[in-house]
């Protein structure tokens, strides 16, 4: 899913921004061609042209504003995804006890460096490496 809002979000804004200048280029010609002939006084196929790549213009830009959206919530969700730790690494050389073996008993001592709850047969903390 967030792959595919990427994806999706790179396509539309490819898209958009090539229906914004192609449209923005005939509009400016069928614009033009409409004010010549309406100089002159007759109606003409142009105005409706002119529309037309007014109307294709304006869902290009919508496309295109729409793909960078999409784009930048398919980075971001891809992002938070790559960056979850599935297996943790203990911070120091005493902190591997913590993984390997969970405090269980409910006889605990405290850290009176850090406050860490250990084990009460600890002879040091397991955050910080005190001494008890």
């Amino acid at each position: 899913m967030r792959k595919n809002t990427l994806i999706l979000g790179i396509v539309f804004f490819v898209i958009g921004l090539i229906m914004w200048l192609l449209g923005r280029n005939e509009y400016d010609k069928a614009y033009a061609m409409a004010q010549l002939y309406g100089i002159f006084g007759g109606s003409s196929q142009y105005s409706a042209e002119a529309t037309f790549w007014a109307i294709f213009t304006i869902i290009g830009f919508i496309l295109f504003i729409g793909g960078i959206i999409l784009a930048i919530a398919g980075a971001v969700l891809e992002e938070k995804n790559l960056t979850v730790i599935s297996n943790p690494q203990p911070v120091n050389q005493y902190s591997k006890q913590v993984y390997a073996q969970p405090v269980t008993n409910t006889q605990v001592k405290y850290c009176s460096e850090c406050g860490f709850k250990n084990k009460q047969d600890a002879k040091f903390c397991v955050e910080c490496g005190k001494k008890f």
